[in-house]
């Protein structure tokens, strides 16, 4: 940690204005060939972002898309008066072949697709009736059992860029709008990809941008000195741009999980920026010229401005350690953040204090005198009844920590967006009609070497592993929350159905509707969708709704115990884009759980060696985790989930408030154990950061995106429980007369 003699050699040494111009140079020309990478810097949220690292998970995903093409897929559905209509019909087979011809699009899949195993339907009301009592319709989700809803399954191609994944669904959006009466909908995770990417151009473009307006407009109001309010902005501007940067540099891409290092960097890097630019104020106006301002400023901060980016980089670095990429890159960034955040204070702006400031003799202005005024005031009454503040934030705290329990987790990806969002809609009207808009596959695979692979009787192309498998698919479909399985066996059946009345029998028709199956140009077609050319290995599509991890996860487990139930002889795995993304919110879960304890455990210790004694290390910590129990409790009680991204708001309450705890620190040190008169020292920085972080962070309920949203309400209400934490419970505690004593203690005491 920089000690008071090293910073203040540090300081002294910048004094010259030869030498801060120099540092300022250096500092600038560093960070503007860093904030260049910015051209280089995307975004992604394409599912495989959030796959966790697994070799087995997602290798059979690998295995899946090596063995039988195709990549997300996409739902087409459409109903409605025009359904069984001559211009329905003729929709259904333009959209058929035209969607098949859209760049990115590797097949195409629907009810019409079917129709060459039948005789020419005259009418298309007979088309319909024939469809809604096919089984291999029904079991694909092409047909409903009324037969008012129909559907197209997209495949897209596996790993599309973002652009062009953009332009495919665009272009099939242009073809459900053709469809006549009502315009058919979308669904499918690559349509939530979309929409995500949309949200998050919208948070980059427009609410990060207004919470940067919103702080800039609240300093210039408390400062009221230009130079007063854009340091500390500039400085933090610079540094986040560096930084962001750097991840251009990279080749890193954002995501939905690692943008919101973006907030957090900034809430973080401004909290320091604005205590260092508060008391070289305070500085200036005891009538230090710049040079000596500044150098007194950081011999004042340099310790609580160090160790405020140490935990915070210890914090989130420890997310390195998880499995989920996404979590990784957003700790690993973030700790860089952290530390950039430190060299910038230090760097940018400290030199640009000590050089641009000018000679001018400054006065104290109304906010510095009537927020330490306030600061002191609370404190102070506080800390005449502290039985009682004690007894009312404790209160706070277990009616708060009642809301814990109440706590429940969102994973279902739908629930990220407002009630009446379009992507919504169209997953509530194909969800209603009970087709399944997230797919995933269970894998079957033989064993045995090149002899049972010449065996056609040691495949899944055997007639009777066939029925076996149709046996399965129909046993699974009748599982919730299964919606439909599809596999060879269907297929198979289906074809049998078209050979023979009543489906194949004998051991000769079942080889001989096999025969057909691999003749036929559909049919073959589709087989080979379902079953690898050497028969060793078969896929089972299951449909299933959109929901989160609690009960998706479970269902595929079982699902796949059915299927070694049924073939022992086989190697059975589930995989599949949706459950993937659902087994990563999983495995965030965990890591942010481990990392929140990690946290504290590192901010405990850290506050131990600069406490000095027991009895404050006790106080600071009270005040510290109050808010974030207030925080946290409050989430319960407001019905806000936990969700991919305020499951972080823990790590960021206690980030924040050990920020200011630190500075309070400080400043107890400096004024020699008086909790009041430090309050009063550092409540002006406490007061403006608090304002302009909450209503700044307020700012994010704009988005249309509600786990930002979330976030960001949340957040705001914390750093207000962060300020009365150190306002009210860490007088109350410190001024109690064995607290007061061991202050004092503290206060004589060596620096750690």
């Amino acid at each position: 940690m920089p000690r008071p003699d090293l910073a203040g050699r540090y300081g002294r040494w910048l004094v010259t204005r030869p030498r801060a111009a120099g540092v300022l140079a250096a500092a600038l020309g560093l960070a503007l060939v860093a904030a260049a990478g910015l051209a280089g810097l995307g975004f992604d949220n394409s599912p495989r972002v959030f796959f966790v690292r697994d070799a087995q998970l997602v290798g059979a995903l690998d295995e899946l898309q090596e063995r039988f093409g195709g990549g997300s897929t996409v739902r087409i559905a459409w109903g409605g008066d025009a359904l069984w209509t001559a211009p329905g019909v003729a929709w259904l087979e333009r959209a058929t072949r035209r969607a098949a011809a859209v760049r990115g699009v590797v097949a195409v899949h629907g009810p019409l697709r079917l129709e060459p195993w039948w005789p020419p339907a005259e009418e298309p009301a007979e088309l319909g009736r024939r469809l809604r009592g096919d089984p291999l319709a029904l079991a694909g989700g092409w047909v409903t059992a009324d037969g008012d809803f129909v559907s197209l399954l997209v495949e897209l191609e596996p790993g599309l860029s973002r652009a062009d994944l953009h332009a495919a669904l665009a272009a099939l959006e242009r073809l459900a709008a053709e469809a006549p009466g009502a315009a058919a909908v979308m669904a499918g995770l690559p349509v939530i990809e979309r929409a995500m990417d949309r949200s998050f151009e919208r948070l980059v473009r427009w609410i990060f941008p207004a919470i940067a307006v919103v702080c800039a407009l609240l300093l210039a109001l408390a400062c009221r000195d230009p130079l007063d309010a854009a340091l500390p902005l500039v400085s933090v501007a610079l540094t986040e741009a560096a930084l962001v940067g750097c991840m251009g540099w990279a080749g890193a891409r954002l995501n939905l999980v690692s943008s919101v290092l973006l907030p957090i960097v900034f809430v973080l890097g401004l909290v320091t920026a604005t205590h260092l630019q508060m008391r070289f104020r305070a500085r200036r106006e005891e009538g230090l010229e710049p040079g000596a301002a500044a150098a007194a400023a950081l011999r004042d901060r340099a310790w609580p401005v160090f160790w405020a980016g140490a935990t915070t980089a210890a914090a989130f670095g420890s997310f390195v350690l998880g499995r989920l990429p996404a979590a990784r890159q957003l700790g690993l960034w973030t700790a860089v953040g952290a530390l950039l955040m430190v060299a910038g204070a230090f760097a940018l702006q400290l030199p640009a204090m000590a050089l641009l400031d000018g000679a001018r003799r400054r006065r104290r202005d109304d906010f510095d005198r009537l927020a330490g005024r306030l600061g002191r005031g609370v404190a102070t009454a506080a800390a005449r009844r502290p039985g009682r503040t004690l007894a009312a934030l404790g209160l706070a705290a277990v009616a708060a920590g009642a809301g814990v329990l109440r706590l429940e987790l969102d994973s279902n990806l739908l629930g990220y967006f407002p009630a009446g969002h379009p992507l919504r809609v169209g997953f509530a009207a194909v969800a209603e009609r009970g087709v399944g808009a997230a797919p995933a596959d269970l894998l079957l695979e033989l064993d045995g070497g090149p002899e049972a692979v010449a065996d056609p009787a040691a495949s899944f192309r055997d007639p009777e592993r066939l029925r076996r498998l149709a046996e399965l698919t129909a046993a699974l479909r009748a599982e919730p929350p299964v919606l439909g399985a599809l596999g060879a066996g269907d297929l198979f059946e289906a074809a049998g159905r078209r050979a023979t009345p009543g489906g194949p029998s004998s051991a000769r028709t079942r080889w001989l509707v096999l025969g057909l199956l691999q003749t036929d140009p559909e049919a073959s077609r589709l087989l080979a969708r379902m079953v690898t050319p050497d028969g060793r290995t078969a896929r089972l599509t299951l449909l299933l709704p959109v929901t989160g991890h609690g009960s998706l996860l479970p269902a595929l487990d079982a699902a796949a115990e059915r299927a070694r139930a049924a073939f022992p002889e086989a190697r059975v795995r589930w995989t599949g884009e949706y459950p993937l993304v659902l087994v990563a919110q999983r495995d965030l879960l965990a890591t942010m759980s481990a990392s929140l304890a990690l946290t504290v455990a590192v901010v405990a210790a850290v506050l131990a060696l600069l406490a000095g004694s027991l009895a404050v290390w006790a106080a600071v910590a009270a005040a510290n985790l109050w808010p974030l129990v207030v925080a946290v409790g409050a989430m319960g009680w407001g019905g806000v989930p936990l969700d991919s991204t305020t499951v972080m708001i823990a790590a960021v309450v206690l980030g924040t408030a050990v920020d200011d705890t630190f500075h309070t620190l400080g400043e107890l040190r400096r004024t020699g154990g008086d909790v009041l008169e430090a309050i009063a020292g550092v409540a002006p920085a406490q007061l403006l950061t608090t304002t302009i972080l909450a209503l700044g962070m307020a700012s994010c309920a704009l988005s249309d995106f509600l786990p930002i949203a979330r976030f960001g309400l949340v957040t705001a209400a914390a750093l207000v429980a962060a300020l009365a934490g150190d306002w009210l419970l860490l007088p109350a505690l410190l001024r109690r007369r064995s607290g007061r004593r061991e202050a004092a203690r503290m206060a004589t005491g060596g620096d750690s």
